[in-house]
């Protein structure tokens, strides 16, 4: 049976799964929905995904996800490589959302811009999305199909 310790860490990573993807959506279907490309759009851009960022640095350098990776390496080494795999995508992923913020922030007149910038920002949207998919996909693979359960 699992420590409680164990459970308490696969608990909070769950539950940070579930705050960053309402932050995604939120951050989505603000991008886009028809209110766009008035004066304070560029701004407010940075705003949001400004906190997604922060909320993403926060995720990919947990303890407790650190914790339940450790705990998948160990207990399925088939999975590691997966997993290797998906940690290097971290960085790739923020500086794609980086790449948005510093682009709303020196944001030039023109109507091209900001539908370019709202297509960057979904681009980086789909990818974090893709990637969170495969580490959801690979902790139930390692917990329901590899370990025999959340216990």
């Amino acid at each position: 049976m699992a420590s409680s310790s164990t459970t308490d860490d696969r608990n909070t990573v769950l539950d940070e799964h579930r705050g960053l993807t309402l932050t995604v959506n939120r951050v989505d279907d603000w991008v886009t929905s028809d209110e766009h490309f008035g004066p304070e759009w560029a701004p407010e851009l940075t705003r949001r995904v400004s906190a997604l960022v922060e909320q993403l640095r926060m995720h990919f350098s947990g303890e407790p996800e650190s914790n339940l990776f450790n705990e998948i390496r160990e207990k399925t080494p088939h999975l590691s490589g997966r997993l290797s795999a998906l940690a290097l995508e971290h960085s790739e992923i923020l500086k794609a959302f980086r790449d948005v913020v510093e682009g709303a922030k020196s944001l030039s007149a023109g109507p091209q811009s900001p539908a370019r910038l709202a297509l960057m920002t979904r681009r980086a949207i789909s990818i974090l999305r893709r990637h969170e998919a495969e580490e959801n996909e690979l902790i139930m693979r390692a917990f329901w199909d590899d370990m025999g359960g959340l216990d």
